[in-house]
């Protein structure tokens, strides 16, 4: 099964290469733990993942690329029931809902 957490506090990653890895984090108050197979950090660059992975763990792999992105969530009714977006020559919007 796979489960998508928003707003979890206190993420944790443990035993990252070990036989029975698992993570733990806290949402509403309430302690979970997840048992994996394995664990895929894919958080980015100032993830939790990256600080709790051993060194001999890491590959990094880097593209620069020519534009920012920033990205803002706000808990508010959707704008609009379809996607919303705007292109300009000196930059690009975009409205869309996120996953649950």
């Amino acid at each position: 099964v796979l489960v998508t957490v928003y707003e979890a506090a206190g993420v944790a990653l443990h035993d990252f290469d070990g036989a029975a890895p698992f993570v733990t984090y806290e949402r509403d108050g309430v302690s979970h733990r997840i048992d994996c197979d394995f664990i895929a950090g894919c958080d980015g660059y100032h993830g939790v993942s990256r600080k709790s992975a051993p060194a001999r763990a890491l590959k990094t792999f880097e593209r620069q690329y020519p534009f920012g992105w920033l990205g803002v969530l706000a808990e508010v009714p959707p704008a609009d029931h379809e996607l919303v977006y705007a292109n300009h020559e000196r930059g690009f919007a975009l409205c869309s809902m996120r996953s649950t």
